[in-house]
């Protein structure tokens, strides 16, 4: 089964969710249906395009003649938005999977580095670009955490000298680069570099990213690692990590790979076009899967595997002429069901799962106020570093997401746990590692969890684990008081690879208490931050969480919090007073020289009842008091129905 192409150069690209491919041609565009070479629909645009991906509702295209980034209406076919650009060549397009952006490489100059890539907000129809963004190719992972990029570039390295009789000859001497990059991708879609990788190969063609995310090929002529002759998967998390090799030396080019939508199977193309297949993590071949074809003498100029998955897709070509030649794989039973199971999965997926835009909440989390100890008040004691790594390093959890870690603290004992919304998606999932004290010993385990609030905004998340019994949990603190130099201290996780470093503790000052970027305010501390640090407390010098780790600087010793008026603001926003709101709490007055241990028992706009353990109740003006406390007292106000 073969599918003739119009004379003409075209790119083959995946549409919307993976479910069918669609094949440019200048103005033309031909939708192939899930066996990879059946035309569905064939299209006329209003000019010629080099590159096209696909949204639900709209086409995201770049021209060459102007050089532009357009959005085509899917019903009316017309251009929406478009935005100019000045450039040299177009060499990729990718789509963010959760947000309306896209990432457009391209080369801006003739001097070193001449590769670069842009982002389109394809809401506001606006192009930003920054020196910081290199790439000749570039994927993005479907969680949306990561771009990939993978460049290739010369630069001008010295001089060589030529003596001949008559005279001295200078030639330039060059030097090449070919690295994967994986820029990690904050809340907004803004990339920063993660991980280098500086020597992936040698004169490049391309890169492959698998399905999930979680592996990259890095096409070259000479192979991968660079002399190689062979191709192997890189974990996009860890690039240093030695990778599983595909043996194709002496049978397969290194120009080529495709990754299987729905198997842990790669196919690489081999000498005489005739596919190889490999097991994408122990590098294994795999044999009789693919069933006998004839390729009446054509050359083989690429692959890919069919949407459905039950096919490869040659790009094969005969006297000139362009041909997609279909190969059907000799599938099991189970892997057919796979196969089918996987693609209906993305048949149901009717659009695409975009993030609200930033400031907003997303779920509704229903949690009783009482079961968050991490509200129960007062003002604690002086500690030092080993009081607060005894105290609460139970109360401090590691969250895997994917192949990527962060922290998390537990603010609630029933499972309620407080981390960074970067640090989890639902792409992934969720599993966290914690600790509990059982008959005097330490106990670990694992559970999966459910997110059960998010504020993109703010970088907030709320997440739920089911355990056997209470856990530990931190107690917040006011972040107002906060004042410079004060004793800080973080408990974190940490990692350099694959290697995380489990409730790590690390102290320093508050070197700015209201630190203002980008028109948020954070609290800035010397203690030592890193990758995996995301989502731990930042206690002060009494024991309390002032604040939520969320991001390093480029210098050292400057880490950056959300302060803790926003975390219990977020946490109180989860709370569904319907389910009560007696919440146990140490009370102080408004001159901090009394507290009530009592349950908060009835609220109103200018008092409240507290009730004391032996059934005593006390009722306390607003006005009397701190201001912490009746600033909590308002936000609980504020949740109760009008």
């Amino acid at each position: 089964m073969r599918l003739e192409i119009p004379t003409g150069e075209f790119v083959l690209t995946e549409g919307a969710n993976f479910r069918h491919h669609l094949l440019l041609q200048g103005n033309r565009l031909t939708i192939l249906a899930a066996d990879g070479i059946t035309p569905e629909q064939t299209l006329t645009l209003d000019r010629p395009y080099v590159r096209i991906a696909e949204r639900e509702g709209y086409y995201v295209a770049v021209s060459k003649d102007p050089f532009a980034i357009e959005q085509i209406d899917k019903q009316t076919m017309k251009v929406t938005k478009s935005v100019k650009f000045v450039t040299l060549e177009i060499t990729d397009l990718v789509l963010h999977p959760t947000l309306p952006l896209a990432y457009v490489a391209h080369k801006k100059d003739i001097s070193f580095p001449r590769y670069r890539f842009l982002m389109y907000d394809e809401a506001k129809g606006e192009a930003r670009a920054s020196d910081d963004y290199l790439g000749t190719f570039l994927k993005v992972d479907p969680s949306g955490r990561y771009l990939i990029a993978g460049y290739r570039d010369i630069y001008e390295n010295g001089s060589n000298f030529i003596f001949n009789p008559d005279r001295i000859h200078v030639v330039p001497s060059y030097g090449s680069v070919d690295w994967l990059l994986r820029y990690d991708l904050d809340r907004q879609g803004l990339p920063t570099v993660g991980e280098l990788l500086k020597e992936a190969g040698g004169n490049w063609k391309g890169i492959r990213l698998s399905r999930d995310g979680k592996r990259v090929s890095y096409l070259s002529v000479v192979g991968s690692p660079p002399f190689s002759r062979q191709l192997c998967g890189w974990d996009v998390y860890d690039l240093e990590k030695f990778p599983p090799m595909y043996d194709i030396k002496d049978k397969a080019t290194t120009e080529e790979l495709a990754y299987h939508p729905f198997l842990s199977w790669v196919a690489c193309q081999g000498g005489q076009g005739n596919p190889l297949l490999f097991d994408r993590q122990s590098g294994d071949p795999i044999a009789d899967k693919i069933a006998s074809f004839d390729l009446e003498g054509a050359k083989v100029h690429g692959l890919s595997f069919a949407a459905d998955g039950k096919a490869i897709v040659l790009d094969t070509s005969v006297n000139g002429i362009h041909y997609l030649h279909r190969v059907a794989l000799k599938l099991s039973s189970q892997e057919e069901q796979t196969c089918d199971a996987g693609y209906k999965q993305l048949s149901e997926r009717t659009s695409m799962p975009m993030r609200p835009a930033p400031g907003s909440q997303v779920g509704s989390a229903g949690v009783p106020l009482a079961a968050l100890q991490a509200l129960r008040g007062g003002t604690g004691e002086k500690m030092t570093a080993r009081d607060v790594a005894q105290q609460f390093t139970d109360a401090v959890v590691v969250i895997k997401n994917g192949s990527s870690s962060g922290t998390g603290m537990v603010v609630g004992a029933d499972g309620y746990i407080l981390t960074c919304a970067h640090c989890v998606s639902e792409a992934d999932t969720i599993n966290v590692s914690y600790r509990r004290m059982v008959n005097g010993q330490v106990q670990r385990a694992t559970a999966e969890a459910s997110l059960l609030q998010e504020d993109q905004d703010h970088d907030l998340a709320l997440l739920k684990i089911e355990v056997p019994g209470p856990l530990s949990t931190v107690c917040m603190g006011s972040s107002s008081g906060l004042a410079n130099g004060e004793r800080s201290y973080v408990i974190g996780n940490p990692g350099v690879g694959a290697t995380t470093f489990e409730h790590t503790i690390t102290e320093g000052i508050i070197s700015s208490a209201g630190r203002q970027i980008d028109g948020n305010t954070f609290i800035q501390t010397s203690a030592s931050i890193n990758p995996g640090s995301s989502g731990s407390p930042l206690f002060n010098e009494n024991g309390l969480v002032v604040g939520q780790v969320v991001l390093k600087a480029k210098i050292e010793g400057a880490g950056f919090a959300t302060p803790s008026d926003q975390l219990i603001r977020f946490l109180v926003d989860c709370v569904d007073m319907s389910k009560g709101w007696k919440l146990q709490r140490e009370w102080i007055d408004s001159t901090g020289a009394h507290r009530v241990d009592a349950a908060l028992d009835k609220v109103t706009p200018q008092e409240v009842v507290l009730k004391r353990a032996n059934g005593a109740k006390v009722v306390v003006p607003l006005t009397r008091l701190s201001k912490a406390d009746s600033g909590l007292v308002q936000l609980l106000l504020d949740r109760l129905p009008r």
